[in-house]
């Protein structure tokens, strides 16, 4: 899913969430976005460039060219923060720390969308979601 998307959609649900966490709603709407701050990393790492724009605009012609094709472009490929073995983590660390348990808020809300993105294009398996998984590929 876009980024654009993910940061309406977490400011929505952060916004909706006020009366209930007051001025930690800001955790919701962050952990909802800086969770992708992993695609920059592995476009940095892939292409051995630090260009936050690049890393966004090649980003923009994957989603684009993926929506034109109606499949997954590239297999396999790991955004560590959007892992199984990342969440269990947070999740874990969200018994001790009121403003994790709110920041997991937003990271679930992301994840959700962005499988329900991957389901309607059947592009499940082009993220790996475990990094056990990606590493036994």
């Amino acid at each position: 899913m876009l980024v654009p998307v993910h940061i309406i959609l977490s400011a929505i649900l952060s916004l909706i969430l006020v009366p209930i966490f007051g001025i930690y709603s800001l955790l919701i709407f962050l952990g909802g976005v800086l969770i992708d701050v992993d695609h920059y990393l592995e476009y940095a790492v892939r292409k051995k460039d630090l260009s936050l724009i690049k890393a966004y605009k090649e980003g923009m012609m994957f989603y684009r060219k993926s929506i034109r094709l109606g499949r997954p472009i590239r297999i396999n490929v790991l955004h560590i923060f959007h892992t199984l073995e990342f969440l269990i983590i947070f999740m874990l660390l969200s018994f001790f720390s009121k403003i994790i348990s709110i920041l997991l808020i937003g990271i679930l809300f992301h994840i959700v969308l962005d499988l329900g993105w991957l389901i309607k294009r059947k592009a499940l398996k082009s993220r790996a979601h475990s990094f056990i998984g990606w590493l036994e590929k």
